[in-house]
């Protein structure tokens, strides 16, 4: 949609470009304002503002209302902003004064923003009675809060806290990954350097121990982070399931994790 107004807006000023100067004096000046007007309101246009960028062309259309692909580009910003009445109503008025090998395009254009308004307006009307009620004026819609004072009736997400452990479990899981990727190859290397004797000894060399300590290292990272990543995903799991079949009255949890020379270990506290 985007491309196609860009291509639409630039044939527009490809025009105006070639149409020669204007006869009057004072319609020159309008139509340079229009140009600056145009190109002002395609920057707001890309970067989201489209209600400034219906402001910027709808002035330049006013300076200038020969240039009848304004009214495209009004259009395509009002269906942005979800105003499907107001850009059908734009598409409509281009529609009249564009090249008949347009029109069958623009046809089919009017009709998918029919069915979307169509759409919204079934979706409002199958809400049940006693949710926020969908005002569908102007074909847009606005939930309209149906709770008096004291804040009941609100609508709630998850509990925050269920989703920050279980991204955050998500995340321990993937460094134990990492950290356990590396102590295999500290591992491997280590063996690189040790052979194994007669005896039934392994003899390694001085530049083995490096990698066999890395190697414990990494190994006691990643069995940290991959028992804390698995208990916290648990624990954001149970918070969301308790939060949701408790009317959001889940307490505090808390993931411990700890570590020393021989190993990893997890505590969980919580309450609900």
């Amino acid at each position: 949609m985007r491309a196609l107004s860009v291509v639409l807006g630039l044939a527009l000023f490809v025009g105006l470009s070639m149409a020669g100067p204007f006869v009057p004096i004072a319609h020159a000046a309008e139509d340079d304002r229009a140009r600056e007007l145009f190109e002002n309101g395609k920057r707001l246009y890309d970067e989201g503002l489209y209600k400034d960028a219906v402001a910027a062309w709808q002035a330049a259309y006013d300076l200038s209302p020969d240039r009848h692909l304004l009214l495209f580009n009004i259009a395509n910003a009002f269906e942005r902003l979800g105003r499907y009445q107001e850009a059908l109503d734009h598409l409509n008025r281009y529609r009249a004064l564009a090249p008949a090998d347009e029109r069958e395009t623009l046809e089919r254009r009017m009709r998918s923003i029919e069915r979307r308004m169509q759409e919204l307006k079934d979706r409002a009307s199958s809400e049940p009675e006693g949710d926020p009620l969908l005002d569908t004026s102007g074909s847009q819609i606005t939930v309209k809060s149906t709770s008096g004072g004291g804040g009941g009736g609100a609508i709630t997400g998850p509990h925050p806290a269920g989703i920050a452990l279980i991204a955050g479990g998500g995340a321990g899981l993937a460094i134990g990954g990492v950290f356990g990727g590396l102590a295999l190859r500290e591992r491997a290397s280590a063996q690189a350097l040790c052979v194994d004797i007669a005896s039934g000894d392994t003899l390694c060399s001085s530049d083995a121990k490096t990698h066999i300590d890395s190697d414990r290292s990494f190994s006691l990272g990643s069995d940290i982070a991959l028992i804390a990543g698995g208990v916290a995903l648990g624990a954001g799991v149970i918070i969301l399931v308790v939060d949701a079949t408790s009317g959001g009255k889940t307490a505090g949890l808390q993931v411990i994790p700890s570590g020393g020379p021989s190993g990893a270990s997890v505590t969980l506290r919580g309450r609900f």
